[in-house]
């Protein structure tokens, strides 16, 4: 007869063997925390290594960017004392348009009344009809033309003075026709002929007109200069 022995297993064992399956950590708890410090040393280790790792090249980019703009300074300082000489070079012609913007801006306060005379009398005699002569011409400007003083024509031009003209024509019908033409110049108003006849031999007239002057015939040509010297000096 046979008999069949089963093979012993885990509960056969731990039936046979009390107590064997039982595992105890018996590590002392100061080796334990030995080992710990031990790890915490290392990371707090590596941790200040990298922080000082990092200062070193934070200076290092510190110290680059410091030296750069030390450079760029020194650079500049140069340029700028270069400027400084060259410009110093054009003092006196600097100097030279100061003056001469200001005295280019007081001759326009000073002749901010300026009129072409020999311009306008110019354009009287080409407004004349064909055949006229003139006999006298007189112009008298205001003391104070332009100003609020010297008062106005029409309550809106001021006026800056009269002209009075005298001369022959041909025909009678002239006179009328040269009224006309010096109404239509530019700061001549209220034309007037005071006196006019005619010989009866020839029919020539004689006549004598008087006109009153208005701002118009202000030039502006030294505040147009004022203003070029102005804009020439600030380009510099």
């Amino acid at each position: 007869m046979t008999t069949l022995l089963a093979e012993p297993g885990a509960d056969n064992l731990w039936a046979s063997m009390p107590g064997w399956g039982i595992v105890a950590d018996l590590t002392p708890p100061e080796l334990v925390a030995a080992r710990s410090l031990r790890v915490l040393r290392k990371q707090l280790a590596a941790a200040l290594a990298l922080v000082v790792l990092l200062c070193a090249a934070g200076y290092v980019w510190a110290a680059r960017q410091t030296s750069a703009a030390e450079d760029q300074l020194a650079a500049s300082q140069v340029t700028t004392a270069r400027l400084n000489a060259e410009n110093a070079k054009y003092s006196d012609v600097v100097n030279l348009q100061s003056a001469t913007s200001a005295i280019t801006n007081q001759l326009s306060t000073l002749m901010s009344t300026d009129v072409d005379v020999a311009g306008f009398i110019e354009r009287m005699r080409a407004a004349a009809p064909a055949g006229t002569t003139f006999t006298s011409v007189a112009l008298t400007f205001n003391a104070a033309a332009g100003a609020t003083s010297a008062g106005t024509v029409g309550g809106t031009a001021p006026a800056i003075g009269t002209l009075s003209l005298s001369g022959v024509s041909r025909r009678m019908v002239d006179v009328a026709s040269y009224v006309t033409a010096l109404q239509g110049l530019a700061g001549v108003v209220n034309v007037i002929p005071s006196t006019n006849s005619a010989t009866k031999s020839g029919g020539r007239a004689t006549w004598s007109i008087t006109a009153q002057l208005t701002d118009k015939l202000y030039t502006h040509r030294f505040k147009a200069a004022a203003t070029n010297t102005g804009n020439a000096g600030g380009g510099h």
